[in-house]
């Protein structure tokens, strides 16, 4: 049952509003930021990038240097078997090569277990 609403003699006061929701936390803030960053730099919708990262879990990247960036970045790209290894070499990690595959479109890759 509902309590009942207090009428306008009474002295009980309503129950404040319900706190808002929590702010978006700082990882996902950044993650949003960088893939408006890039889909600006490249003319794409933002829903069109998707951001993935490696490193020490917890750690955020240094958002400005990485927002400066990403203009001088997009124009770098090259859509060739060049631009596709550069693109590899580039995300290689602890891995000891990098790896990458060529279809119709190319593409690019890192993890431990994909096939070569």
């Amino acid at each position: 049952m509902l309590p009942a609403a207090p009428d306008a003699h009474s002295d009980t006061a309503l129950p404040p509003p319900p706190a808002p929701l929590t702010p978006e936390p700082r990882p996902a803030q950044n993650c949003r930021a960088s893939a408006d960053a890039v889909a600006a730099a490249l003319g794409i919708p933002a829903d069109q990038v998707l951001i993935e990262s490696t490193g020490v879990i917890g750690r955020q990247l240094k958002m400005e240097a990485l927002l400066e960036g990403v203009p001088e970045l997009a124009k770098t790209l090259e859509s060739t078997a060049e631009g596709a290894h550069h693109a590899a070499v580039a995300i290689t990690t602890t891995d000891l090569v990098s790896k990458s595959a060529a279809l119709e479109v190319g593409g690019t890759a890192f993890g431990k277990a994909l096939p070569l």
